[in-house]
């Protein structure tokens, strides 16, 4: 066999210019690909909890209250999981926040809990102070509320209805960002769902 000096298996087709733009082209459909499988991934495990009782919990908040799932059932409840350095959380923060404060939606029985998850009491409550945030945040410390609900990426948003089941769950669109929309609703057809 004649092999010559640093020839590639591949034959001159990766030599040079054209050959790096070979390799660029598949590393970043395989990067794409990776990513999606993640999102995907992430996803349906959070999702395979639809129509089954939302896994309960007690939080520590920021303000060093406890928030326990199972005192809010007759209520919908949006749970938000989060943490400071996603730029996607970041993003929904805003919305999840104004939904929060909505008092006509508080009257009809909304109540949103955003889950900072891993993160240290002061970064969360720096970031929220920054931004002028005010929604409660409850701390998922050890990331076990994350695994409860199968969270393997973040933001994760998931929708609880009154009886205590979860109705549906989201994670930001291809593009990263938030499924406004689709959250509002879902919160919708939850309080339609039990009359209100």
């Amino acid at each position: 066999m004649n092999l010559k000096k640093n020839a590639l298996p591949f034959g001159s087709r990766l030599n040079g210019i054209g050959g790096l733009r070979i390799v660029r082209f598949y590393l970043g459909l395989f990067s794409g690909l990776l990513a999606a499988s993640c999102a995907s991934l992430a996803l349906s495990d959070a999702s395979s909890l639809i129509g089954k009782p939302a896994p309960d919990f007690s939080l520590k908040t920021l303000d060093d209250r406890q928030v326990k799932l199972s005192d809010l059932k007759g209520n919908v409840v949006v749970l938000d999981f989060w943490a400071t350095w996603c730029p996607s959380c970041r993003e929904s923060l805003p919305w999840l926040d104004k939904m929060s404060g909505d008092e006509s939606l508080a009257d009809r029985g909304l109540r949103v809990v955003a889950i900072d998850c891993g993160e240290s009491k002061e970064t969360a409550k720096g970031y929220l102070e920054k931004n002028n945030l005010s929604l409660p945040v409850g701390r998922d410390e050890d990331g076990a509320l994350g695994n409860a609900y199968r969270i393997h990426s973040l933001p994760v948003t998931v929708v609880v209805g009154r009886d205590g089941s979860i109705r549906n769950v989201f994670s930001p669109l291809a593009d990263g960002s938030a499924n406004e929309a689709e959250v509002e609703s879902a919160v919708e057809r939850a309080f339609a769902e039990s009359g209100g």
